[in-house]
């Protein structure tokens, strides 16, 4: 589910996921309530779990593109 194929749409990815999140956290760092909050609003795709939005956050920070601030914090890493 990490890139889109035949089976996964690609608004399913967690790619596609990331670059949202991404665009939103290029502005400020917000807590993840808050940041799950942002994305459902812009995200395309209405509905996404947060467990999968989850998925996508654990997925920026393996690949090393955010960090945790304070706690619950996330901030894009530069």
């Amino acid at each position: 589910m990490i890139m889109g194929n035949k089976i996964v749409k690609i608004e399913d990815s967690y790619i596609s996921m990331g670059g949202y999140i991404l665009s939103i956290l290029q502005d400020e760092s917000i807590s993840i309530d808050n940041l799950y909050i942002e994305f459902n609003n812009s995200y395309p795709k209405k509905g996404i779990s947060f467990e999968y939005f989850l998925y996508a956050i654990d997925f920026l920070f393996m690949i090393n593109k955010i960090k945790i601030k304070e706690d619950d914090i996330l901030e894009v890493k530069r």
